[in-house]
């Protein structure tokens, strides 16, 4: 299986530190996701890539030196590393690209090496960008080309806005925690939930949505920004969470996670752009390319 920029970003963090722990402490994931990338990034090289022993440091192996200047270089291609590049004699042709965690950890990201191989693309600079109105600040800053984000249309003459899908979301439980529920929603309630960081745009769309069918959830027993981690908080047994239907369906298949039949209101996965055209063609086929990842129904297996 082709590894991801999510893993490469993964690896090269937990090279700097070292400590699995200490990277998963940093990045806010849990460190079973550190090991789970770094496995998998391992099986792609054919080897072991840190040498580990209990009490000590995780220090790179021979192969894992080797595969750290190839995460360098890839991710400084993909815009992630910078250093150096004040150097070029010529300015790259780049597109920059504002989108919030999920859709870059989950789909941009992971889609990064399959639209580098089309021919004369230019550079791509992923900017994090938390909220829809985050993103279009940035546009009207001059800050990026182009963004994506969850939520509803913009409905401003400054930008076009383009609906690339719309997606549905469910409450989730793993089959212990579900089978605690015998009356819907009265026994919801008193459940434990998943949420984003309070106070954020994320958490107010859960609330919203987990009111629109008569639940306040009382216990809050985790919280983080990051989608992929909420799914395994949820799939782990800590609580029930809002989750994308498209994230959750080998999981549902294998008999991890109980979907509720609730019914939530659909939300859409938006292009939004400066109405001014594209300087250059290779610009708009780039972003017409993302578009199309970012169309289909679920996220797709690499490789």
């Amino acid at each position: 299986m082709p590894f991801t920029l999510r893993q490469l970003e993964v690896f090269a963090e937990a090279a700097k530190d070292e400590n699995f722990r200490k990277t998963a402490d940093r990045l806010g994931i849990a460190q079973p996701s550190i090991s789970k990338h770094i496995k998998a990034l391992e099986r792609e090289a054919g080897g072991t890539l840190f040498e580990r022993q209990r009490g000590s440091a995780a220090r790179l192996s021979p192969l894992g030196e080797e595969m750290l200047e190839r995460a360098r270089s890839m991710l400084k291609m993909a815009g992630k590393l910078r250093e150096g590049s004040q150097s070029a004699p010529d300015a790259l042709l780049s597109l920059r690209v504002a989108a919030g965690h999920y859709l870059l950890d989950q789909w941009l990201r992971p889609a990064l090496r399959e639209l580098l191989v089309h021919h004369d693309m230019p550079e791509i600079q992923f900017i994090q960008a938390l909220e829809r109105e985050a993103v279009l600040a940035m546009l009207r800053a001059g800050e990026a080309d182009c963004g994506f984000y969850h939520g509803d249309p913009a409905n401003t003459d400054e930008f076009a806005t383009r609906v690339l899908r719309n997606s549905t979301v469910g409450l989730y439980a793993s089959p212990e925690l579900a089978a605690r529920v015998h009356t819907l929603p009265q026994d919801l309630v008193a459940c434990p939930f998943v949420l984003s960081p309070a106070g954020t745009d994320a958490e107010n769309y859960q609330l919203r949505q987990l009111e629109s069918v008569g639940i306040t959830p009382r216990t809050i027993a985790a919280r983080s920004q990051y989608t992929e981690y909420q799914l395994e908080l949820v799939r782990a047994g800590r609580g029930l969470g809002l989750l994308f239907d498209g994230d959750t369906e080998s999981q549902v298949a294998a008999g991890e996670l109980v979907r509720f039949p609730l019914t939530f209101a659909s939300g859409s996965r938006c292009l939004v752009t400066s109405l001014a055209t594209p300087p250059d063609p290779r610009l708009a086929t780039a972003i017409e390319l993302m578009c199309s990842f970012l169309a289909k129904p679920s996220i797709q297996p690499a490789g």
